[in-house]
């Protein structure tokens, strides 16, 4: 459930302050009994707070697995240690937090086997029970999501997980979830489930000052004055060629929790609109026509209350920062031409034919046919994400033989035919994403399949089944020791070193030097569910306004204003 609702007054529960205040204004709070661990189980709850124009306030993570974090601000910088800002300390213009005795939460793994919208009732549990009991498992449901209750209105994200196989050990659990993909011909997931929150004492130290602060699990950070709170050498891009540290800063509070490793966890709690300004921009390109921002600013939106209680259920924070949820690097991204998008759809969203937050996905070009979210998730077949050709109505009748799909005996045809699309018509983006080829060695692609699967040199690879967009879901790769069968749209893609699509043709190829490898032939960016970015401009740039171009990409939806 999610609540309309200010976190903490006077909670100051195991608060410690020792040393010497310096002048300048540090004053020392009242030490208070009251539930402090209440506020830190507020930081895991499906739950947020709203600021005073009734925007909500969402609790994005910028950076974790930290021993150390320092944050900043010309204009000074309040602590509030429970997140209060009726008991502060001010005066300092710069905090280092650090972590003593820091335990990493204690996690249960589940194989997911399926997910069924909504929150199921009593008898469509048991029924789903029975059902998976007649094939040898016993399951359990789990509820995700979240109902939101803003402005008077009810909107609802729920959906109930069927799982099985519980384990502590991660290693395990993904291999009891590929058993029984293997077994079942299904596609399996894990889901986390956090048994015992971690555990840790921050250690908070004003710069110029003697001061020390202790406080368990959680301590928060609010600029004095109007300007931005500066958090030093935020983390980005780990695991990824681009890894590296910058200073950074964002709008709103700052609060330093321990991760589920036992680390410093740095999270911004922003209002949804100011979250926007610096993420719409990362996502679209800001030259693109206004009603293009418009339909990716309504659509961001949706995807930020969308994955509330879905995504980081054992974290201390709703959503993060990274592509995985939605990519944002704080004040100095925005842009004027974005920022008037997201306030011309202020409080926007879509819902469905039941009055269900639709589901607002998007990816940068779907190469001329979007896929259905079936074909790319573990989830149950979606109404308004129908795999489509990304074409108007007149472009659609003369390509009448790809209207039905894209499958193995038409996706040469369809890849070679570079067709007038929406996302083909517009010069924003289509070179190189529309479509592209890519070429391995033989060394390359062996090197990158060793890494997941023991079937020795690679001699050769099959699509075993595709979507409807024609994106590649079932891949088999024979090589010298073996065979392997690679399940997942999303998996085949990052094996094969991140290709850009998964609606590809793959042949051997034999070079004028005698060596060998694998040309890829492809289309699209991305797995290509619900509103293709590049294809939104080009609709743009046909004159179709907003509401068409929602229309397009999310059948069976209507726009509604949420506050």
């Amino acid at each position: 459930m999610v609540y309309r609702s200010c976190l903490g007054h006077g909670l100051l529960n195991g608060l410690l302050i020792c040393g010497v205040l310096a002048a300048g204004g540090l004053v020392t709070p009242r030490p208070a009994r009251a539930g402090g661990a209440d506020e830190v189980r507020a930081l895991y709850a499906n739950r947020v707070g709203f600021d005073r124009r009734g925007v909500p306030l969402i609790s994005i993570r910028i950076m974790e697995g930290q021993t150390s974090v320092t944050v900043s601000s010309k204009g000074g910088v309040r602590l509030q240690p429970f997140g209060t800002p009726s008991t502060r300390i001010s005066g300092a213009s710069s905090w280092t937090v650090t972590l003593r005795g820091g335990q990493a939460a204690r996690v249960r793994h589940w194989v997911v086997l399926e997910r069924l919208h909504g929150a199921a009732s009593r008898q469509r549990r048991e029924k789903v029970r029975r059902r998976w009991r007649l094939r040898g498992l016993k399951v359990r449901t789990l509820e995700v999501g979240a109902l939101f209750a803003v402005g008077g209105r009810v909107v609802d994200n729920r959906s109930t997980l069927v799982v099985t196989r519980p384990d502590p050990n991660p290693t395990v659990a993904r291999l009891n979830s590929r058993n029984l993909a293997r077994k079942l011909k299904i596609r399996t997931t894990i889901h986390r489930e956090l048994l015992r929150r971690p555990r840790g004492t921050l250690v908070a130290r004003p710069r110029g000052t003697r001061l020390v602060l202790s406080n368990p699990s959680v301590v928060w950070f609010a600029p004095a004055k109007t300007t931005p709170l500066t958090v030093k050498r935020v983390e980005y891009g780990r695991g990824y060629r681009w890894h590296g540290w910058k200073d950074r800063r964002y709008l709103g509070r700052i609060y330093v929790a321990v991760d589920r490793r036992g680390k410093l966890a740095v999270v911004n709690e922003v209002p949804a609109d100011h979250l926007l300004f610096g993420l719409v921009p990362a996502e679209i390109f800001t030259s693109a026509p206004a009603e293009a921002l418009k339909a990716q600013s309504v659509a961001a939106r949706g995807q930020l209350l969308a994955k509330i209680g879905t995504r980081h259920t054992i974290d201390p924070y709703l959503i993060c920062s990274a592509q995985h949820c939605q990519v944002y690097s704080g004040v100095g991204s925005e842009h004027p031409r974005t920022t008037r998008a997201v306030r011309a759809t202020r409080g926007q969203i879509l819902i469905d034919a039941k009055g269900r937050l639709a589901d607002t996905v998007y990816s940068a070009s779907c190469g001329g046919f979007s896929e259905s979210n079936e074909h790319v998730w573990n989830t149950p077949m979606n109404p308004n994400l129908r795999g489509r050709l990304d074409a108007s109505a007149a472009t659609a009748k003369r390509l009448g033989r790809f209207v039905k799909g894209i499958t193995d005996r038409n996706i040469g045809a369809w890849l070679r035919a570079r067709p007038r699309c929406w996302c083909s018509r517009t010069a924003f983006g289509a070179k190189g994403k529309f479509r592209w080829r890519r070429r391995f060695t033989q060394v390359a692609l062996d090197r990158l399949v060793r890494k997941k699967y023991r079937v020795g040199r690679v001699r050769g690879m099959k699509v075993l089944a595709r979507g409807r967009s024609g994106r590649a879901i079932r891949l088999r790769i024979t090589g010298t020791r073996g065979q392997a069968v690679v399940h997942g749209e999303l998996t085949i893609r990052r094996l094969l070193g991140n290709l850009k699509s998964s609606m590809f043709r793959v042949r051997r190829v034999v070079r004028a030097d005698g060596g060998s490898g694998f040309l890829f032939v492809g289309g699209g960016w991305g797995h290509g569910v619900g509103m293709c970015q590049t294809g939104a401009i080009g609709m743009a740039q046909a004159k179709r306004n907003v509401r068409q171009i929602l229309k397009h990409y999310y059948r069976k939806t209507r726009l509604l204003k949420l506050y």
